[in-house]
């Protein structure tokens, strides 16, 4: 169970870190696109992964109304639907890197 709560203590900091940058680029008037898509792709799946393993760590109560858990699972999933689908920020991530002309839309 540590190393499960430490895996997502260290991917929850990776993630705050991204943001952060993210922020300061755009402060400074930087391009931050690809950045922005980044923070907004992994901020949500690393949360989303996070809180099924709580749930699987609580059990029975972790999936139930005892604990916030499922909850917290809709609310990830909203911020997912509502600030752009993974699929879409993982397109502006490999639009940014690779030029608009590589990419499956025009």
């Amino acid at each position: 169970m540590a190393f499960q709560i430490a895996e997502h203590l260290a991917l929850g900091h990776a993630s705050r870190l991204l943001a952060y940058e993210v922020l300061a680029r755009a402060d400074a008037g930087r391009p931050h696109t690809a950045e922005a898509a980044m923070a907004k792709w992994l901020g949500p799946k690393h949360a989303a992964e996070a809180i099924h393993t709580c749930m699987l760590l609580h059990g029975w109560s972790g999936y139930g109304d005892d604990q916030p858990y499922a909850q917290r699972m809709l609310d990830v999933m909203g911020l997912e639907i509502g600030d752009g689908t993974p699929e879409i920020m993982k397109a502006i991530i490999a639009r940014e890197a690779f030029g608009r002309e590589y990419t499956a839309y025009k």
